[in-house]
């Protein structure tokens, strides 16, 4: 009996395992992808062992790092490289880019976008299978000396993903198709004076760019330091009425220093129509669920915004279709699709006793 239900057990963890794995992204080595690959040479002030650079800093001082660039092919590559800024993400891990602000995201003091004071040459070309050591010289503005400094380097090359040489020779057409591949190294920079974290909760807005309505709220981080562990409570109303529409609760990412973050949330209301309305946000430490900070926004939905979306999705009335829902959907499906192969796999069990 024991040993049927054991073999029943393994199957159903067998079976969760391919039905899991086959909801998540595959994911492919970059170095195998790219054709070459690049390596942080550490300094000897490095703080901790990273796979990024992490080293204290003044502002008056010049720091130079380095990296190390292989390419891996038999052909020449040539290696754009580009300086970035460290911005917060709603969506995931930090976002680095050489622009000055992206869609989510802005700095608040422009002396900490580190992408303006780092000098590099702009672009390698290797031999093949050379490997060359590459040095990257950054010297912090007048004034910058508290809290921390985010941003990164980003090597990029177009690879050629067919050996396309016999046919030149050939004198025949060539098909390689080039594509771009990134990768990217993290920098942190510890200045002198330690700061606090300060959050500050700014306006709330309605969004129709998207498939779903959006209440999208900003969230300022006023201090030059890395801020984490939050989480992002909110409850909608509205204006005037205490009956709540919808609510929730997400996780917040890491806020970058000196940066705002907008923090969207799907309207979940079963219809989308103008008036004023109540946003109670609340940002919580994850840990002990304490309190940071809380504020209610008023924001308006205008009749504009409404007709927007009614000619986008085609609903006259306003009704959130049920894409909104999607996400719940998925969740119900797989608990459904797992107790099915929990009865499946006990049934099978069950009948193998039976004929032992």
């Amino acid at each position: 009996m024991k040993e049927g239900w054991r073999c029943s057990v393994k199957r159903i963890i067998q079976l969760i395992i391919i039905a899991v794995a086959l909801l998540l992204p595959m994911e492919t080595t970059f170095a195998e992808e790219s054709g070459f690959s690049v390596r942080p040479i550490m300094p000897k002030d490095q703080i901790d062992s990273v796979s990024y650079f992490h080293f204290p800093m003044t502002f008056n001082e010049k720091k130079t790092i380095s990296v190390l660039i292989k390419n891996h092919q038999k052909t020449p590559t040539t290696v754009q490289i580009d300086s970035a800024n460290g911005f917060s993400n709603p969506f995931g891990n930090m976002n680095y880019t050489k622009e000055k602000q992206t869609e989510f995201s802005t700095f608040l003091n422009n002396k900490y976008r580190l992408a303006e004071f780092i000098n590099y040459d702009k672009k390698i070309t290797l031999k093949p299978l050379e490997e060359r050591e590459i040095q990257l010289n950054i010297k912090l503005p007048e004034g910058v000396n508290e809290g921390q400094v985010l941003g990164g380097i980003q090597f990029q090359a177009y690879i050629n993903q067919n050996n396309t040489s016999s046919q030149e020779e050939n004198n025949s057409a060539a098909f390689g198709v080039k594509v771009k591949h990134r990768y990217t190294i993290g920098i942190l920079i510890e200045l002198p004076k330690k700061v606090s974290s300060n959050l500050e909760v700014k306006k709330a807005a309605i969004s129709t760019d998207t498939s779903v309505p959006q209440i999208q709220t900003e969230i300022w981080n006023t201090s030059p330091t890395i801020t984490k562990g939050l989480s992002f409570k909110y409850q909608v109303f509205k204006k005037g009425s205490e009956k709540v529409l919808f609510e929730g609760t997400k996780d917040l990412f890491d806020f970058a220093p000196v940066t705002s973050m907008i923090v969207p949330v799907d309207w979940a209301y079963k219809s989308f129509q103008p008036g004023k309305y109540e946003v109670k946000i609340a940002l919580l430490e994850k840990e002990n669920q304490k309190i940071v900070k809380e504020k209610i926004n008023e924001f308006k939905v205008e009749k504009t915004k409404v007709v927007q979306y009614a000619k986008k999705t085609g609903e006259n009335n306003g009704v959130i279709p049920s894409p909104v829902l999607w996400s719940n959907w998925v969740y119900a499906i797989l608990i459904i699709l797992i107790i099915g192969i929990f009865y499946i796999g006990y049934r099978l069990g069950k009948s193998r006793n039976k004929k032992h």
